[in-house]
């Protein structure tokens, strides 16, 4: 019964990310309009970030990387797909994320053990980047988020 459960929350959440991002403009491939973005947004250059994104559905997943890196100059990044999409150990998922600028993990689809090994890894001085845990759902809420703790960083070393 606990496993019909979980599946049934799990399609729910994918429900709601599809909702999510049906709703969301940067769904289209094309850049938000300048006079749509905050003076602070436009200008924002990513090249030198490396991103790590844990979580979240995989339309979710691409259309960040997509968004980040054909607007803003993404070039480097790490997917961590959540534990329902395949098991991950400790050493690699070090491996992978422990050179990223910013880790964001996407908290709707994502199992507890897998949060907790990312923050104990942080804990641990294993990560060099700082780790975001977001509570937004879709495409455009995590763009937002990554862009917002570009800024503030920006704004911290002035």
């Amino acid at each position: 019964l606990q496993l019909r459960v979980w599946e049934l929350e799990h399609q729910v959440n994918d429900l709601l990310d599809y909702i999510a991002q049906l709703d969301q403009s940067v769904l289209k491939t094309e850049k938000p309009d300048d006079d749509q973005l905050p003076d602070d947004r436009q200008k924002l250059n990513l090249a030198t970030y490396s991103l790590g994104i844990i979580g979240g559905h995989s339309s979710t997943r691409r259309g960040v990387i997509e968004t980040l890196s054909t607007h803003f100059g993404l070039e480097s990044w790490v997917e961590i797909p959540p534990l329902s999409e395949g098991s991950i150990k400790r050493n690699v998922l070090k491996g992978k994320i422990r050179r990223c600028d910013l880790i964001i993990i996407i908290t709707g689809y994502m199992s507890h053990s897998l949060t907790h090994a990312v923050y104990s890894l942080k804990s641990s001085g294993a990560l060099s980047g700082e780790v975001i845990l977001l509570n937004c759902r879709g495409i455009s809420g995590v763009v937002r988020e990554v862009l917002d703790y570009v800024i503030k960083k920006s704004e911290e070393m002035l």
